[in-house]
């Protein structure tokens, strides 16, 4: 027997209870640098979400799409009675995005028409309310994998504007791989400003106590400084090795222009 949130009736699932203040009404963004964390944290997520009668779209992948949802079964959640009532929605990343593209970027129009149709299709709650609302999506991460810095920083700018009527968070989610140029600094810094809720990776998730995060931050404040300083010494190289380049140019300069014939 099964119930409509898609929790079989002979499993039990242990898992923490949402803050609807923290996990609502949010736009929140996850860092990882191993997909089994970024899985483990979207199967509390979505499990979560699902148990309590709420509703749940996750735009992803294949892969991911696919090993969340193995994950959930396993737990003893039904996706198929949470798909038939109207409360799991699992859509392709790349085809979505493509049906949002217009000349290379996201076009407001179409994201706008296209989440409010979803969210419409959502059936009210016994009630008779909206439920609330996760909606996972890693199209943006497709455009940043794509070079398309840009574009992926317009799709997290519209998921800004709220929809009257819906109480839903939006999840992101990046690979850190992905900044690891100096280039993508500040890039990195308008995709955090973009979000009201940034969560880092499972190096600094996982350690256990306030005083091994200080300690971890503490290491990586150095590691910048370290960074900025090897920046600023190569900077001084080159700027040498360009001046070095004009000094030797007008010696060559000069030293023709001796011995031309006079």
């Amino acid at each position: 027997m099964s119930t409509g949130s898609g929790l079989t009736g002979n499993a039990s699932i242990l898992m923490p209870q949402l803050s609807l203040e923290t996990h609502f009404k949010t736009h929140s963004v996850q860092f990882y640098e191993d997909d089994s964390f970024l899985l483990d944290s979207l199967t509390n997520l979505i499990g979560t979400t699902l148990v309590a009668g709420d509703a749940a779209i996750v735009i992803a992948t294949p892969a991911h799409r696919e090993r969340l949802a193995r994950r959930l079964n396993a737990r003893g959640m039904d996706l198929q009675v949470s798909t038939s009532h109207g409360r799991y929605f699992a859509l392709d990343a790349a085809e979505t995005l493509s049906a949002l593209m217009v000349h290379g970027e996201p076009n407001a129009a179409l994201f706008h028409s296209f989440v409010e149709s979803l969210l419409s299709s959502i059936p009210p709650t016994a009630e008779g309310k909206h439920p609330r609302i996760v909606l996972f999506g890693e199209m943006v991460n497709l455009l940043w994998s794509e070079g398309n810095i840009d574009a992926a920083l317009k799709l997290e700018q519209f998921c800004n504007h709220p929809i009257p009527a819906y109480s839903f968070q939006v999840y992101c989610a990046y690979p850190l791989k992905n900044f690891d140029q100096e280039e993508h600094s500040q890039a990195f810094r308008n995709i955090c400003a973009e979000h009201s809720h940034v969560v880092p990776t499972e190096n600094y998730t996982a350690l256990a106590g306030e005083e091994d995060r200080l300690r971890h931050i503490a290491l990586l404040q150095q590691l910048a400084l370290t960074a900025q300083t090897e920046v600023a010494g190569r900077l001084r190289v080159e700027e040498a090795l360009r001046r070095s380049e004009k000094l030797a140019a007008a010696g060559r300069l000069a030293a023709s222009i001796a011995h031309v014939p006079q």
